[in-house]
């Protein structure tokens, strides 16, 4: 038999006891996310950057995250960084037909020839 959530597993999926539809964040909000550790997972975590960055990999390899939100995600300015990071971590890039048209219409856009 199946066995009740947790109280941490309810704090992660949440609750919405308001009106209505539950508030969402915008684009362009942050949002900031607080997760209880031990101690000395929290040492073992602290100051590795590259610990967030395979995160950040795993979420775009597993469909989760976009290349935006892995973008915002780690502070990047530009998309090769990302590109890179993925390469770093032997993910193919997902790239698709409506990605290849908004490229092309960015590229008119700025006069330059596709």
């Amino acid at each position: 038999m199946g066995q009740a959530p947790s109280p941490a597993a309810d704090a992660l999926v949440g609750s919405w006891a308001g009106p209505g539809d539950p508030p969402h964040a915008t684009y362009n909000e942050v949002v900031q996310l607080t997760i209880e550790l031990p101690e000395d997972v929290l040492e073992a975590l602290t100051n590795r950057c590259a610990d967030v960055q395979a995160l950040a990999a795993e979420g775009y390899r597993s469909g989760v995250l976009s290349e935006s939100q892995i973008k915002r995600m780690l502070g990047y300015e530009s998309r090769v960084q990302v590109h890179t990071l993925l390469k770093n971590h032997s993910i193919p890039y997902r790239y698709a037909v409506t990605d290849v048209s908004d490229d092309l219409d960015a590229h008119r856009e700025l006069g330059t020839s596709g």
